[in-house]
């Protein structure tokens, strides 16, 4: 057998010109010699003829790429205007269910303004005095004849301009606005109200400005009635600490009645909710 090999070993290398390597000879003789019988005593070529394992074969090319899905439907600039439109009218239908003074006040009425923060220049009695000036109050408090009376605002001493309420919101802040109203009813009558005024304000008692439009004092209309709430919002938000209010007329059909009122100061943000 090894002769048969070395044989086919040198007609190889001499009748056959091409580029080949020698492992591809031994893989030839070892393809003759597999269908020997296998009771023969030289079964195969042995290990020196035997070729090593074949290359792998090259990778397959790739597939197609798969189809692209259907474009999707464009919108349009209108589109999203209106769809932008109709969230702001939904929005607005809830907000406006819920008073703007519940959550645009900065804290008259609710008391986180305390009543030492609230002065004014003069004041009639203690049931009268400036602290009481918090709007939708109706404070009941017994007289010398020991009837009730309702009292709820403040009342300067006087009938004349130059009277003042003020509050200290105790930091500096924006503000958009002042909302105020008449004197509850009392054992004299119910025709206690403000009808036009002015406001200034100013980060201290002695940096106050006043509230200007047009180049001139702003004077803001207030009551008809001892009880609506008559809303006044500055040209502008006005960044203040001290807010201080200046009653200029007032209803005088009796000379007990005087320039009493209620207020509430409205929040900067607020501003353009009104």
């Amino acid at each position: 057998m090894r002769f048969y090999c070395s044989i086919v070993l040198a007609f190889a290398f001499l009748s056959i010109r091409v580029k080949c390597q020698i492992p591809n000879v031994y893989e030839f003789c070892s393809a003759l010699m597999k269908d020997r019988p296998p009771n023969h005593s030289q079964t195969g070529c042995g290990k020196e003829c035997q070729g090593r394992p074949g290359k792998r074969g090259p990778i397959g090319e790739q597939g197609p790429p798969g189809l692209k899905g259907d474009q999707g439907i464009q919108g349009t600039c209108d589109d999203v205007e209106e769809r932008q439109r109709l969230f702001e009218a939904e929005m607005k239908k809830k907000i406006d269910l819920i008073p703007k003074l519940s959550y645009c006040s900065l804290g008259m009425k609710s008391n986180d303004i305390p009543d030492e923060k609230i002065t004014a220049s003069s004041f009639v009695d203690h049931r009268l005095a400036p602290h009481f000036a918090r709007l939708d109050s109706r404070v009941r408090l017994s007289t010398s004849s020991k009837e009730m009376t309702e009292v709820g605002s403040w009342c300067p001493k006087t009938n004349n301009v130059g009277e003042w309420i003020q509050i200290d919101l105790g930091a500096t802040k924006s503000v958009a606005g002042v909302v105020i109203q008449g004197r509850p009813k009392h054992q004299r009558g119910n025709q206690n109200w403000v009808k036009t005024f002015k406001i200034s304000c100013g980060p201290a008692v002695n940096e106050l400005s006043t509230i200007m439009e047009n180049r001139s004092e702003k004077i803001f209309v207030g009551n008809t009635d001892k009880d609506t709430h008559v809303i006044n919002i500055f040209p502008t938000p006005m960044i203040c600490r001290i807010v201080r209010l200046y009653p200029l007329t007032w209803n005088t059909v009796s000379p007990w009645f005087r320039a009493c009122l209620r207020m509430e100061l409205i929040k900067g943000e607020c501003h353009d909710l009104f």
